[in-house]
């Protein structure tokens, strides 16, 4: 059963209901909050427990992104169900999703949502069988369809039919291969940059929350080391303003 809390001393209160909050650090308020206890509590439960000590009405979006962060600590369905897959990585990348209704993801989205979402529930990145074969197919297909022949490096667990065709279809016409290449070599690029941006807003994010179970020079040490290998990035929030 939740513990009764002291509902004045709420640090967090303000913060649960910011629409620009990531998966990753909903998590962390949740888990400091709470303690690891909660991830076994009903969705019902969390969402009266956060609504009653902070005098508010959780958010929708904000939920929603709490289930998805739980389901990705305590099940591999992101991994071998291609409906939940989409769905997380809709929702993980800050998009509005009306109950009851499924959105596909796009290549945006895919390596967003594969990025936070092995953050969240790390597993060995060199593992060709980490997805099932359902959703490799899926991300083929996805970068088929954008016309994304040489993806980023986390999209490059799909499955392809169509990119080898392309180069083919254009290899005698030099001109239009060359056009066909910058494209996608511009579409790649763009996802790389909103990884980067996005890793550095939500570490920005983490570095802010008032967490109390964690020691602030802990989060700063390890928002420093991360943010070495994302040199030449600029902070990108999950929603735009």
């Amino acid at each position: 059963m939740p513990a009764i809390r002291n509902k004045l001393d709420e640090p967090l209160r303000p913060y649960w209901n910011k629409k620009d909050l990531f998966t990753t650090s909903l998590m962390a308020m949740l888990l400091d909050t709470y303690g690891p206890e909660a991830l076994k509590w009903t969705p019902e439960t969390i969402e009266i427990e956060i609504e009653q000590d902070n005098g508010i009405e959780l958010s929708q979006d904000n939920f929603e992104r709490l289930m998805v962060g739980i389901a990705l600590l305590t099940t591999n369905n992101f991994f071998v169900s291609l409906p939940d897959f989409a769905h997380f990585c809709v929702v993980l990348s800050g998009h509005h999703v009306p109950p009851g209704q499924l959105l596909l993801p796009d290549a945006d989205d895919c390596a967003w949502g594969i990025t936070e979402g092995l953050l969240l529930s790390p597993a060995d990145e060199n593992d060709e069988n980490l997805f099932s074969q359902e959703i490799t197919a899926f991300l083929g297909a996805i970068l088929d369809e954008e016309g994304i022949m040489t993806p980023p490096d986390v999209l490059r667990i799909a499955t392809r039919e169509l990119a080898g065709r392309q180069r083919y279809d254009f290899s005698d016409d030099p001109e239009m291969f060359n056009a066909v290449y910058d494209m996608e070599k511009r579409k790649t690029e763009a996802i790389n940059f909103l990884i980067k941006g996005r890793m550095r807003g939500m570490l920005s994010q983490l570095l802010r929350l008032p967490l109390r179970t964690v020691s602030h020079d802990r989060v700063r040490k390890f928002v420093d080391k991360a943010r070495l290998s994302l040199k030449g990035a600029a902070d990108l929030p999950l929603v735009p303003v």
